[in-house]
């Protein structure tokens, strides 16, 4: 590669990572490898593979980032019914609590009334 059409390019992208002392590693040659990578798409026909490399790299990142976003949709669903599942348990709770207090008013009505009715029977 440093001796096709863009060896200049590439030797500047390669040089710069080698002797890169920024962390992470070469961080400051992004643009010299966006340079060596346009040169790649100007000279096709002598840089067809290292443009395959790139085209198979896009396309598996596109894969990983659909995954992830379908990992983090999923997720924020199952989150979503958490809370709807804790919101139900919290109304079933209170509403237990309701039909407990009334079930004991019917109770001590129904005593009230069992008392009411021995006293008129006797």
């Amino acid at each position: 590669m440093a001796h096709g059409p863009c060896g200049e390019e590439f030797k500047a992208a390669f040089s710069c990572f080698v002797y890169s002392k920024e962390e992470p590693k070469g961080i400051e040659c992004i643009e010299k490898f966006k340079d060596m990578q346009n040169c790649f798409r100007q000279h096709p026909d002598v840089y067809s593979e290292e443009l395959m490399d790139d085209e198979e790299y896009n396309s598996k990142k596109d894969q990983e980032s659909s995954e992830l976003q379908k990992s983090i949709e999923q997720r924020e669903l199952t989150a979503k019914i958490d809370r709807e599942i804790e919101e139900a348990k919290k109304e079933l709770e209170e509403k237990k609590a309701e039909l407990a207090q009334k079930l004991a008013e019917l109770q001590k009505e129904e005593e009230k009334l069992a008392e009411k009715f021995k006293n008129n029977h006797k």
